[in-house]
Order: C-alpha cells, then sequence, then structure tokens
C-alpha cells in the first residue's frame, strides 16, 4: 500500500536504497525477483518502511522474534 501511493521516479529510489541496505546476494536476488512481497527480507522490508513512514505499522501486531 504504502509504495503505491508514490509515484514511479519515488518507487524506483526506493526499491534502490533497499537494495542497497541488503547485505547478502540472496537476500538482494530475491528482493529483485519479489520486490516489497519478499519473504525472506520481510523483517528488513518493514525496518525500511518503518524508518521512511514512522508509525506506519503502528495498528499491527509485533512480528515475533526470530
Amino acid at each position: 500500500e504504502a509504495t503505491r501511493k508514490r509515484n514511479p521516479t519515488q518507487r524506483d529510489a526506493d526499491r534502490r536504497l533497499m537494495l542497497g541496505r541488503l547485505t547478502g546476494e540472496m537476500e538482494r536476488e530475491d528482493f529483485r525477483r519479489h520486490g516489497w512481497e519478499s519473504a525472506l527480507n520481510a523483517r528488513a522490508i518493514f525496518a525500511f518502511w518503518e524508518e521512511m513512514q514512522p508509525g506506519l505499522f503502528d495498528d499491527l501486531p509485533e512480528m515475533p522474534p526470530e
């Protein structure tokens, strides 16, 4: 939802920022393939969007610990 509200230039920049934060090649490849729906990167994606839009997930239940 959050990504759809942004214009194409912002979405492209968001994807590049997210890719730059991922440290492992497997994580980066999974994000390239699945984008924001990458289950492998779920925690990193939540952290990214929480930083970009603080409070975005306040109404959701907390994720279980790793």
